[in-house]
Formats: C-alpha cells, sequence, structure tokens
C-alpha cells in the first residue's frame, strides 16, 4: 500500500470514528439532558480544536450550548475526572456541571464555560486593565483548595516516588532522547542528589488539595464566579506551593519577578492568617516555593520533550527556553542546586543552541510578560 492510500485510508477511518462519537454524543443529548437545555434532532455537532491529551471535545447548539467529551476509557480515567469535579464542586470552584456520562465508552456532556482562556484575555492589550482581578480570583480558588481538610480516600499523594518519577522525565526525554545527551555516573549521582532535595522539600510542607495543572491554558475567564476551572482530573493531595507555581511561573507567559514574589508573600501571609502555615513554615515558605518551581520544570521540560517526540506535538519545544529559564534562575537562587545549574549550562544549553527552538534562556519570555 503506498502512503497516499495509507493517508487516505486514515483520513476514512478518523471521518467514520468522528462520526460515530458524534452520534453517540447526540443520543446521550437525546436522553439526559435537562429540561431546562433547549435540544432537537436537528441541533448540530461541532468538533472543537485542542491539546487536551487523549479527549476529543465538541460543542453541541443546544440552548444554552453543551460541550460533549469522548475518551476511551482505556486513555482517560472519567471516575476520577468525576470524583475531582464533584470535590471541587463541594469547595465552591467554578467546575464545567457533568449533565451525562456514559463511563463504558467514554462520553460525557458537560456544561460549556466558554472559550475565553485566562491566556487569551491575558494577551489581549484591551484587557490590561482585569489583570489584577483576574489573578487575584485564580488566586482565591487556590485558598479554595487549601480549605478541603482532610484528603479523600480515593485522592492519590504526590508521593516520593510521585515526585521523583516526573522529575526522570528530564533526563530521559529532554537531556537523551531531545538534546542525545549521554549522562555519566558523576552526572548520574548530582541528578539523584538534586532530585532527592527536591522531593524532601516537597514533603516538608504542608500537604494540601492541588490541581496539578493550574496555569492560564486551564482556567477560563467567565462572568460570573470567575474563573472556570478546568482539566483537573490530575489532581492530587500535595505541596501547598504547588498551584501557585505553576500559576505564577507560567510556561506560557511570564510574569514580572517583583510580581511573583508580592504575590507568594501575600499568599503566604493569608496561609498563616488560616493557620495552614504555621510560623515556621511562613519563614520557610520562600525556599519551599523556589524548590517547587525546581521540580516543576524538571518535569515541564522532559513532558514537553515528550509530547514533541513521541506524541508528534511539536508546537511544546517552542516552551522549552520559558521552562528552562524557571529552573536556572531557580538554581542560582537556592545553593542547593547551583551545581546542577551550572552542569545545565555547560553541558546542555550549549547542544540547545544548536536546536531551531532555542532562545537565549536569559530573554525567554519576554515577549509575553503579562504582570
Amino acid at each position: 500500500m503506498t502512503k497516499d492510500i495509507q493517508c487516505k485510508v486514515i483520513r476514512m477511518e478518523t471521518l467514520a470514528e468522528k462520526t460515530l462519537i458524534e452520534k453517540k454524543l447526540m443520543a446521550l443529548a437525546s436522553r439526559y439532558l435537562p429540561d431546562s437545555i433547549l435540544y432537537n434532532d436537528q441541533v448540530t455537532v461541532e468538533p472543537l480544536s485542542g491539546d487536551a491529551g487523549f479527549r476529543r471535545y465538541f460543542r453541541l447548539a443546544t440552548k444554552p450550548s453543551v460541550l460533549g467529551v469522548s475518551a476511551t476509557p482505556e486513555k482517560e480515567d472519567w471516575v476520577a475526572f468525576m470524583r475531582v469535579s464533584s470535590l471541587l464542586n463541594s469547595l465552591g470552584i467554578n467546575v464545567p456541571t457533568i449533565y451525562a456520562a456514559d463511563l463504558l465508552s467514554g462520553q460525557l456532556l458537560i456544561e460549556d464555560l466558554g472559550d475565553e482562556l485566562y491566556q487569551k484575555a491575558l494577551l489581549d492589550k484591551h484587557s490590561a486593565t482585569d489583570l489584577p482581578q483576574l489573578y487575584q480570583d485564580a488566586i482565591d480558588v487556590l485558598h479554595q483548595l487549601s480549605r478541603c481538610e482532610e484528603r479523600p480516600a480515593w485522592l492519590p499523594r504526590y508521593s516520593a516516588g510521585l515526585l521523583r518519577q516526573e522529575m526522570e522525565l528530564f533526563p530521559l526525554w529532554f537531556v537523551k532522547k531531545l538534546l542525545g545527551y549521554s549522562i555519566d555516573m558523576s552526572e548520574s549521582r548530582l541528578l539523584t542528589s538534586s532530585f532527592s532535595y527536591l522531593v524532601g522539600q516537597a514533603l516538608d510542607q504542608p500537604q494540601v488539595l492541588v490541581h496539578r495543572d493550574y496555569h492560564c491554558r486551564n482556567l477560563l475567564k467567565v462572568e460570573k464566579r470567575n474563573p472556570g476551572v478546568i482539566d483537573f482530573q490530575d489532581a492530587v493531595w500535595g505541596p501547598v506551593t504547588y498551584d501557585l507555581v505553576s500559576l505564577s511561573r507560567d510556561c506560557y507567559l511570564r510574569w514580572e519577578i517583583a510580581r511573583v514574589n508580592e504575590v507568594r508573600d501575600a499568599f503566604a501571609a493569608r496561609l498563616h492568617e488560616n493557620k495552614i502555615l504555621n510560623a515556621e513554615g511562613l519563614t520557610k515558605f520562600p525556599l519551599w516555593f523556589e524548590s517547587m518551581s525546581a521540580q516543576r520544570h524538571l518535569k515541564v521540560l522532559g513532558i514537553f520533550a515528550r509530547l514533541a517526540l513521541r506524541d508528534d506535538k511539536p508546537t511544546y519545544l517552542d516552551d522549552l527556553p520559558l521552562a528552562l529559564r524557571y529552573l536556572l534562575e531557580t538554581c542560582e537562587r537556592d545553593s542547593q542546586l547551583n551545581e546542577l545549574g551550572e552542569w545545565i549550562q555547560s553541558r546542555l544549553v550549549p547542544l540547545m543552541e544548536q536546536q531551531p527552538w532555542y532562545v537565549d534562556w536569559r530573554q525567554a519570555g519576554n515577549m509575553v510578560t503579562v504582570w
């Protein structure tokens, strides 16, 4: 079979699959949508573009519109999605209402909160005056998360094993597979020592409910109960600094350093008032914040490399320099990570400089600094 014929078969299979999904969503809608949503057999189903892992999204032209979500149970844990959704809703967080679910086939109908992601709103120059309120709303949600008093039995812990497993993506996918660099024994010991330090710092913190991917692409600007929060199914019970790092050291746009520090300190002070941080924790918070930033961006560098190489999503390569900047800035601030930062700069940066996606890490994000 020639390449052209193969491509035609693939497209036909994809079209057939899409049609089948649409039919399943329409059947689900006709049976289970609440009476408050106007629906008839002439309602159209529009596929939406996006980059949400294995999930595919469709907009049903009901009144108001509804989103259909599709992914096979082998690819997505819909039970986790529904459990976390219920938990967040109980805390007063604005997540999409789930109208109907067919877990056997992996089809859901959920509330349509719109498509004005924070990323779009924050980069719109006409919305500049909204920035303080948009971010304050997002930070308020983090305090709502921290008020979850105890870990539900079904919610995973951000354990030492999981934290380390995430960081191991960095040497495997970023260093070895993307840059083609072979790590020797001494470098392996350096990474192991650095990872152990970062795990210790993470577990030393108060543990709270963590969204785990809380940034401008997973927050929606909405009229009521802003923000709308999405992509929460990987939530865990973990370090109190984690989501604030995700928000204020966003991999897709950059805050001014002074603003990050201001928000960090105000967040810690409020946690102290709410008795989530004690006096010692208040003192340690800036260091915890930096070490959490290092852990997250080691993980991100590995994940973005994997998305490009394994999942054929090369646009993520363009986001690597900003993640690298966050990591190297933290390595400069934390004496325990100085050696790691020096190794990255001496061994890896020269290899990155040969890549078409590379920009000077010291300048990364300057074109999309929003606050």
